[in-house]
């Protein structure tokens, strides 16, 4: 690392740790307007998010233009530490279990966030802290990389038809893939947010969206202009998870609940709440569309009834 690519992570480095400090703080005070109910209060904490916004709309402009100052070394970094293509090793090794090992897919750089297989099984998709998205053709021992997010890729998931696949990243954009193409179709900013979860419903129409401001986005599966915005949960979404029918959506957060949304009408059905700690994890029963599974931080997996609420 040159003198210059150093002086230039630590600037990074610097407004990074402001812009994190701002977001924990809008987080308290967004908290603190949903339970106020003094118009006067309120008022004031909603002129002191507008300030606290604004200042770290300024920090974000110092990022960007850092980041573009960074890009040649990053670029450089890449192309010297990473080939292409990932590699996928056939290697049948029988564990203790009785479950048997057969392929570890190796090319990532830095921790994987996200996997998802496409529909007609011939993709696996992943999403990594290194900035990329791998594509894995396990039958052809194939894979190549996705390069675009300029920071840590959270989450992918495919269109119904296993030809396009979404990615979300903490570079606040959302970015869709035709496979066979190296460079994304479309893309859509969510100005200041990280993105945490991204997913594709099975009717084809909507991508849900889940920065990190507690809002989900429903977008239009084509245009990504906003469907719908959801606003329930008072910590950050985690994941989101279609029901089979592509109707309804579920949500996990930080916040210890999960909740079941209506997607055409934004209309909230229930709030699964029963965790002691953050819930990290959601699915739908494929079988009848009716059963929900959450996971927590607090070691429990609960099963629900959609139709009454109870686990």
């Amino acid at each position: 690392m040159n003198g210059q690519e150093n002086r230039l992570r630590q600037q990074y480095d610097e407004f990074q740790n402001q812009w994190d400090t701002l977001r924990d703080l809008i987080n308290k005070l967004d908290k603190e307007y949903i339970i106020e109910t003094r118009a006067e209060e309120k008022f004031r904490l909603k002129k002191r998010l507008d300030e606290i916004r604004a200042e770290r709309n300024q920090i974000e402009e110092k990022l960007v233009e850092l980041e573009n100052q960074l890009e040649p070394f990053i670029k450089k970094q890449g192309t010297a530490n990473r080939s292409p293509q990932g590699t996928v090793s056939k290697e049948e090794i029988s564990l203790a279990t009785g479950v048997t090992l057969v392929y570890t897919l190796t090319g990532h750089l830095q921790k994987v966030n996200d996997i998802g297989w496409s529909p007609d099984g011939q993709w696996l998709a992943s999403a990594s802290d290194d900035g990329t998205v791998g594509l894995w053709d396990i039958a052809a021992g194939q894979s190549y990389f996705l390069e675009g997010h300029r920071d840590c890729v959270a989450g992918v998931s495919w269109s119904p038809d296993s030809r396009l696949l979404v990615s979300g990243a903490n570079d606040q954009t959302v970015r869709i893939w035709q496979i066979g193409q190296h460079q994304p179709q479309r893309e859509r900013k969510f100005t200041g947010q990280w993105i945490n979860a991204v997913a594709w419903s099975p009717n084809n129409r909507h991508i849900a969206v889940a920065p990190d401001d507690r809002m989900i986005y429903v977008l239009d599966a084509v245009t990504l202009t906003t469907r719908r915005m959801l606003l329930r949960h008072e910590k950050a979404i985690l994941r989101l998870a279609w029901s089979p029918d592509g109707k309804r959506l579920a949500s996990a957060s930080l916040d210890e609940t999960a909740c079941l949304w209506e997607a055409e009408s934004g209309q909230l059905l229930r709030t699964l709440a029963g965790h002691g700690k953050p819930v990290t994890s959601v699915a739908w029963s494929p079988v009848d569309g009716r059963t929900v599974a959450t996971a927590s931080e607090d070691g429990t997996i609960h099963l629900w009834d959609t139709q009454t609420g109870r686990a």
